[in-house]
């Protein structure tokens, strides 16, 4: 239920009923600083340490989940993603990622992973493609530029 594409109000739906996740409702929605698109960023439970969940003009364009290295590892899950979904397409030692035409699924260490809507990607203002900006990133950058 927890797919790229669908609404606000149906991934709130679908982490209510999620094992996963320990979705508070409300307090778990944000808002991305200097744009009015919502994120929410919600404990997981079990195999998934923290879930962020990004929006763009109503609709979700990125899934970031933080794994709990208590319960999986790296190799183990690349070791999946590889069964499932053939040779990924980059590898290096920290990330690699595969993708069709709609979807990249980045895999990073420590034990990150990513689905990101590859039209997101494309559509970045300064022609690179990289994944959104986390939450913790753009605040951490908003720290940074107070020096």
């Amino acid at each position: 239920d927890l797919q790229l594409g669908k609404t606000l109000d149906d991934i709130q739906e679908a982490l209510k009923k999620s094992p996963y996740f320990n979705y508070r409702g409300p307090k778990d929605v944000s808002f991305l600083p200097l744009r009015s698109e919502p994120v929410i960023d919600t404990e997981g439970m079990r195999y998934i340490q923290r879930g962020i969940f990004q929006f763009r003009e109503g609709r979700l364009v990125a899934i970031i989940l933080y794994l709990n290295p208590k319960y999986l590892d790296y190799p183990t899950l690349f070791q999946h993603l590889v069964s499932r979904y053939g040779s990924p397409m980059y590898l290096d030692p920290r990330s690699c990622f595969w993708e069709d035409r709609e979807t990249r699924i980045a895999l990073e260490k420590p034990l990150t992973i990513k689905f990101v809507e590859r039209n997101i990607l494309a559509s970045n203002k300064d022609g690179n493609a990289s994944l959104p900006s986390s939450p913790e990133e753009v605040a951490r950058r908003g720290f940074l530029d107070l020096f």
